[in-house]
Order: C-alpha cells, then structure tokens, then sequence
C-alpha cells in the first residue's frame, strides 16, 4: 500500500531545526513504539529513541520509520527513496537485531530487494569490525548477498519501469537559499575559513546565472588542509540560524606496502538545515596527485584539481572552479542541455566506487533498479565495479564477487 506524506514547508522546517526536551521525549517515544511494531526488535526500538530524543535528529529518525513500515507486516510505502542506506549509524548488536528483521520479511519481499537489503547490512557489518579477527568471515556474508543480488539482476531484475529517487526531493525555495547562503557566508567569514561552491550550485551559476529552480540544496566545499573541521562543526552547533547534522566520515580500504589491508577513516561531509528550511551540504576536498575529490560517507566524486574564481549568486560573493566547462564537463558531461530529471545513481560522471564493501552494495542495488528501466545505465555501474576489481564474470554470463578484494590472507 502507498501513502505519501507531503513534505511541506512547514513540517520540512520542523523536522530540521532544534527541538525542546519535551517534544524530544514525547516524539522519541512515539517512534521507538511504533518501531517496536514494526520490527518486534527492542534494540532498534531504543536506536530510534536515542537518535530522537538525545541527538535532536528527526530526520533520520522519519527515514528510518518509513524504511520499517515498508519492509514490516504493514507493507506501507511512504517515500520513492528505494537506495536509502536504511541502517547506516548503527552498532553491530542493531545491525545484527536488522538482519533478523529483514530476513524475518524476505519471503514477503521481492527477492532482488532482500537481497539488496542484507548486503547493505552485512558491508555495515563488516565494516563494523575491519580491524578484528571477525573481519574476513563478515566479508564471505557480504560475499554471499552480493552473489544473490548479482544472480537475481541476471534472472529477475527489478519491474521498475523507472529510477527511482535517490531522495524525496523537498520544496526549494529560491529566496530562502538565497537567505541561507548570505547567512552561511557571514559565518564563514566570521570564522576565518575559506569556501567554495560546487556541483549543482555551481551549475547554477554558470547556466542559469542563480539557483537552479529544481534544486533542493545548496553545495558548497572546503579544502580539508585550510579547515579546522573541529572548530566549525563547533561554530555550527551553536549558531542558532543553523541546525548542524554529525561530521561523517568515510570508510576506505587500501593496501601498505606490505599488502596489508588498512581501512582508514576520513572525515568527509556536513549536513546542515538553516533556519529557513535549505540545507547545505559541506564537502570535504582531499588532494590526491592531480586529483581533487570529495565524498559523503558512502559516496565519492573525483575532479581534476581545479584553481577558484570569484562568482556572484543571489547577490553574495562566492568561490567555484576557475575552469568551469572542464569542471562541469566532468561532472555532468553535456552540462549545457538542462537536465531536470537528474538522476546520481547514472548522471554524474565523476563518480567512483569507494573502496568499501557498502560502496559495492550501493552500486549492486542501483544495478537491479535499473537493469529494466535503464540497462545502458546499468551496464555502465557494472563496468565500474569490474573495472575496480570487486566483481568479474562468471560461467553463466553474470557476475560474481571477488572476496579478495577486501580479504586479509590469514
């Protein structure tokens, strides 16, 4: 059954600015019920209380609700977003307590779904215990629901007759990003610390000369070596025209000279709601050789490094590549031509596979989604992933994982 909940402004607003302890405890308490409803799991249950009432994130809250109340005996669809990450943030007993939830439900839920499902939990998983003995014996499970998931996108991909969103779009109001990005601006300023604007506001500017109208946040980009992310997450947090998310980091495996698999963790992104109701996601930048690259904690865009140049937009003085065309080409390819059903799981470019197993599992999910309503796009994620050395062809004309890809020699 679907039922969707339109996001107005007002309730956009609500579930992103600061709330009062009351509204905290009485709203957290509601939403761990109804959790325990949904999924008869306790620990999930006092996850959704604690994100609530303890760390004021409504939002991901509401989004995890609707992910239960899909996959639960109620089968109640209230949002399109098909490639959620539903369990990021959670603790291995939760991801654990999520597992039994969702294989509880598998023989109620379209197969390539399940699967898609298990394996964005069992790479949580794994990632959960990279630097313990547990490490390789997470990634074989991993393995398997990888193998599942690629057998069904060969046997039964998804009946979408179209991508899905990548989010549920909220309302986007010009004025108001404009109202955020003077604010954001006078903070930074206030801090001492340099920024930039990117991807789709810097799309903005250069085409259309503002906002675009079909946007739904604002971009903008700090260099991870001029920054103290410390002291500006600080500044956020107590800024009253802004209601600041935790700083991610992303997880990635790479190999010493020894061959040794070390993950690493690198703190990549900020979420941040203005008062207004924009958000404003602040990016990261590392340099790597002639790379620039930035990233969200399950997502990575790699740019060639680019020089800054003054811009204007909505009246506040702003940052962005100097090259624009090579900037935007590599984004988005032919920038030029208006592209309003945007679609980041096969428009952007310059996307890479994060070397981590929930990077894979992103992509594996986009793959089933789009094998039917896309399968240039499709093919394309999967000349990705084999590119990258996660998965490669089989006997029977699909694919399979490579478990040595992310595996230690014990």
């Amino acid at each position: 059954m679907k039922l969707r909940i339109r996001r107005t402004a007002a309730l956009n607003k609500f579930m992103n600015v600061r709330h009062s302890w009351p509204t905290r405890a009485s709203l957290g308490g509601v939403l761990a019920i109804s959790t325990l409803a949904l999924t008869f799991e306790s620990s999930l249950a006092a996850e959704m209380f604690h994100r609530t009432y303890h760390r004021d994130q409504f939002k991901t809250a509401l989004r995890r609700l609707s992910f239960y109340a899909r996959r639960s005996w109620l089968g109640l669809s209230l949002s399109r977003d098909r490639v959620y990450v539903f369990c990021n943030g959670l603790s291995l007993p939760q991801l654990t307590a999520m597992r039994r939830f969702l294989l509880r439900r598998a023989s109620k839920t379209e197969a390539g779904q399940s699967y898609a499902d298990l394996a964005y939990v069992s790479a949580l998983m794994a990632l959960q215990t990279a630097d313990s003995p547990e490490f390789n014996a997470r990634i074989d499970q991993f393995g398997q629901d990888a193998d599942h998931l690629l057998k069904t996108i060969q046997t039964a991909p998804s009946l979408a007759t179209e991508i899905p969103e990548e989010k549920d779009k909220e309302q986007f109001s010009v004025e108001k990003a404009a109202e955020a990005l003077a604010d954001f601006s006078s903070l930074m300023a206030a801090q001492g610390m340099p920024w930039f604007v990117l991807s789709g506001t810097f799309l903005g500017i250069v085409r259309e000369g503002g906002f675009l109208a079909h946007d739904y946040d604002i971009d903008v980009g700090v260099m991870a070596e001029a920054v103290d992310l410390s002291r500006l997450t600080a500044a956020l947090q107590t800024d009253p025209r802004f209601h600041c998310s935790d700083l991610e980091t992303q997880a990635s495996f790479e190999r010493d000279t020894a061959g040794k698999l070390m993950c690493h963790q690198r703190p990549v992104f900020l979420k941040i709601s203005h008062q207004g109701g924009i958000h404003i996601d602040i990016f990261v930048h590392y340099h790597e050789g002639g790379t620039l690259w930035h990233a969200s904690s399950l997502f990575r865009w790699d740019n060639s490094a680019f020089d800054l140049a003054p811009y204007d937009l909505a009246g506040v003085a702003v940052l962005g590549p100097a090259d624009a065309d090579r900037y935007l080409t590599e984004n988005y390819g032919t920038w030029r031509v208006p592209l309003v059903d945007f679609n980041s799981a096969l428009d952007t470019t310059n996307q890479q596979v994060v070397r981590n197993p929930l990077s894979v599992a992103i992509f594996l999910r986009r793959i089933w989604l789009a094998a039917r309503a896309n399968p240039a796009g499709a093919n394309a994620l999967l000349r990705a992933l084999v590119r990258a050395g996660y998965i490669e062809a089989n006997a029977t004309g699909g694919y399979h994982f490579i478990p040595a890809a992310f595996k230690n020699g014990r």
